[in-house]
């Protein structure tokens, strides 16, 4: 299962749809000799076992299926990427004569970020690689989870690599292409890249953040966390610190392979009767688990100041998406789950007990219908 922390990018799926519905014109791509390398019927698709990736999919909406809708501020994040979405519809080589340019390269760095198992690098120019790595080590010692989770980097510089892009094409996650397509299709995306303002420099193109645990999937089987750069970029544009940035993303992916572990996700199927309630417990119980980490005098030790800043990142990062199966909760639910978070680990600071993942887990349960009452 794959579990994504922005449902403002799940929003991305209504106008920035995957290329698959879009052929490749025939007489645009031709070998030496002008003449067609591949059917006019080929499609650019992820492999259609895939589930869904909610940056490239269109998530079904049922307006049966809702949480009683509270009042839902607007916020500065939610109006930065706003601005990243209008400059990419305004650009007219997103969606150019070879389809929809933009949704391509999206595919592109989600697959390239699940296929790059080597080492891995955080920030533009790396420079947050250090601060990461020390991160991933201190929440492994403290949910005593060493080396279970990969934890990746998601970078805008991917989609002007050929060689990058070029394996992601030909990798497992996409159907299979006409031998030499990939190759074609690399040259043109850099080329239509030369001559956009935003393709791919707008942050959106590296804006994944998820957990997920493959499973056996592909035939693959490994834990992933994805952050990407963009992320962050657009988080700290609103004012968060680049590092709390990246600890609230990467504690809050982290709370998600603890669910994973312990089978809290199948706790809560069955719980409601809708599916955005049940992942908006999903995505709250994270952000408390991740605040108490995050405050916890064995965990990242936040101060009071810093505690102020990264509760006001969980407001920003709430959502009004009442009747979305991507519902994370408000903007105030949010903020009050990791509020909540940050008293459970306080309140154990003297002793500097480390609760269990079960009793942080029906801590949160009880806590539950206070944070949904939020106003």
């Amino acid at each position: 299962m794959k579990i994504k922390i922005f449902t403002l990018t799940i929003l991305t799926c209504l106008f920035l749809v995957s290329c698959e519905s879009e052929n490749i014109e025939e007489s645009s791509i031709q070998n030496n000799q002008g003449k067609s390398t591949y059917d006019k019927d080929t499609k650019i698709e992820l492999n259609s076992d895939m589930p869904s990736h909610s940056l490239i999919r269109e998530l079904d909406f049922d307006l049966n299926m809702v949480v009683e809708e509270t009042p839902c501020p607007d916020t500065e994040l939610g109006a930065a990427f706003g601005a990243e979405f209008d400059d990419i519809f305004n650009d007219p080589y997103a969606f150019g004569p070879f389809g929809l340019w933009a949704g391509l390269l999206l595919d592109v760095n989600f697959v390239h970020s699940m296929i790059d198992d080597g080492p891995q690098i955080f920030g533009n120019n790396g420079q947050y690689t250090d601060y990461v790595g020390n991160e991933v080590r201190n929440l492994e010692a403290f949910w005593n989870m060493p080396n279970e989770i990969s934890v990746r980097g998601q970078h805008n510089e991917t989609l002007n690599d050929k060689e990058a892009i070029v394996s992601s094409l030909t990798s497992v996650w996409f159907n299979p292409l006409p031998p030499g397509f990939p190759e074609l299709v690399a040259d043109l995306i850099i080329e239509n890249n030369e001559l956009s303002d935003v393709l791919p420099e707008s942050p959106l193109f590296s804006s994944d953040g998820f957990a997920w645990d493959l499973d056996g999937f592909l035939g693959l089987d490994f834990k992933v966390i994805v952050i990407g750069d963009g992320l962050v970029e657009l988080v700290s544009s609103v004012g968060t610190e680049d590092k709390i940035g990246w600890t609230t993303i990467l504690s809050h992916e982290w709370a998600h392979h603890i669910q994973f572990k312990y089978d809290y996700i199948e706790y809560w199927e069955g719980q409601f009767d809708n599916i955005p309630e049940e992942t908006r417990a999903i995505e709250l119980e994270a952000d408390f688990v991740a605040s108490y980490y995050m405050t916890h005098k064995r965990g990242a030790t936040y101060n009071i100041k810093r505690i102020e800043q990264y509760l006001e990142n969980f407001f920003q990062i709430g959502d009004c998406g009442f009747t979305s199966d991507g519902h994370h909760g408000t903007p105030d639910q949010r903020m009050e789950a990791s509020r909540l978070g940050d008293k459970l680990a306080q309140s154990g600071q003297k002793k500097g007990h480390i609760l269990s993942a079960e009793e942080v887990h029906l801590a949160f349960v009880a806590a539950l219908p206070g944070i949904v009452a939020v106003p």
